[in-house]
């Protein structure tokens, strides 16, 4: 599923039902894709998304209202190909990726 297809409101309760498996995810407010994440070694995309929820990194995160996610075998290549893809589309990174 590409991370643009589908969105899930961003409440704790959605964030449960997010997948246990590796891949990228999108941070949405409205119609703007604020933030693309990707798993770390040993972390599921559902984790991922639990931490920014909470804030773990950056109250910025927590402004979302929807996310997305992808399942991949190498997220952070993923996350490269969604970002050069975006940045293209838009002339620009999504902002919360700009501050990374």
């Amino acid at each position: 599923m590409p991370i643009w297809s589908r969105r899930w409101p961003y409440l704790d309760y959605t964030i449960e039902a997010a997948p246990l498996d590796r891949g990228v995810f999108g941070l949405w407010k409205a119609e703007e894709l604020l933030f693309v994440g990707a798993t770390n070694e040993g972390a599921s995309i559902r984790q991922c998304l639990v931490e920014h929820f909470k804030g773990v990194h950056g109250e910025e995160s927590r402004t979302a209202d929807h996310y997305s996610w992808e399942v991949a075998s190498n997220p952070e290549q993923r996350k490269s190909e969604v970002l050069q893809q975006y940045r293209q589309l838009h002339g620009r990174m999504p902002r919360l990726n700009k501050a990374k």
